[in-house]
């Protein structure tokens, strides 16, 4: 009996030794979750972590096309080779020395642009990872981003706009309705956005802002331009004098020598 119980406990020492080893040997992924507004760009973090380096893993993506628009990936101290075939996007993450991700670390970065506002996810599956030791190990828990998109305000604005024009329409005051703001102006804040800059222009403070900066501009230019014309007419009637002055000396000069 002796025996027996013996043998059961090397036997399970054996498998929870084999199981702790599975378990260190494995790598979880996570897409961090993200806030934006519509057509704009946003940037989600992939974190791995595993108590054995990261030398090698590949991914594949998938989103709503309608709803986001895939733009690049970057890593750092890594490299990242991706290709977009228009339904999906598959990378592969290559470390030849091995990146320390004992802790949780960021291996690279997604950036997409928000197409419409709404709740939507950035799903992925990961498979052939290896460690700094050129053995595979398995892929462990792997979560998505949740990425909620808001209106902008002139986006919100237009909505407004609609539905006054919507409850005009319905009372028979305004049968044609109105073009929306965006519409009157002709312009869209989103031409800015692969370029990073100007994503406050919709704040009506801004404008403003870029209006007051404008006019100042104009009156400091006017007053340059007038300070320098009335300076220039002040040198002229001054030479004129002179020279009106010189003559009359020349002229009493000539009486008094006849």
């Amino acid at each position: 009996m002796k025996k027996f119980i013996s043998v059961i406990c090397v036997v399970l020492i054996v498998v929870l030794s084999f199981s702790a080893v599975n378990a260190a040997e494995s790598v979880s992924f996570a897409l961090d979750d993200c806030e934006c507004k519509s057509n704009r760009l946003f940037s989600v973090d992939m974190v791995a972590k595993s108590s054995s380096k990261l030398s090698a893993a590949m991914f594949e993506f998938s989103y709503d096309k309608d709803m986001f628009m895939f733009k690049d990936i970057k890593t750092d101290g890594a490299k990242i080779v991706y290709n977009d075939n228009g339904s999906t996007i598959k990378a592969d993450f290559l470390c030849a020395s091995g990146k320390d991700i004992n802790n949780g670390e960021v291996i690279f970065t997604l950036t997409f642009k928000a197409l419409k506002s709404g709740t939507g996810y950035i799903d992925f599956k990961t498979y052939d990872c290896v460690n700094s030791s050129a053995e595979f190990i398995d892929a462990g828990k792997c979560t998505s981003a949740k990425i909620v998109v808001s209106k902008t305000a002139s986006e919100n604005s237009d909505q407004k706009d609609k539905q006054g024009n919507s409850k005009k329409s319905e009372n028979g005051d305004d049968k044609n309705g109105s073009k929306s703001s965006r519409e009157n102006k002709g312009g869209d804040s989103s031409d800015f956005d692969d370029l990073g800059i100007l994503n406050s222009i919709d704040d009506k403070s801004t404008r403003f802002l870029i209006i007051g900066i404008a006019i100042g501009v104009s009156v400091i230019a006017i007053a340059f331009i007038g300070y320098f014309a009335a300076k220039r007419v002040i040198k002229k009637k001054t030479q004129i004098s002179k020279s009106t002055d010189n003559n009359d000396t020349n002229s009493d000069n000539e009486k008094s020598s006849e």
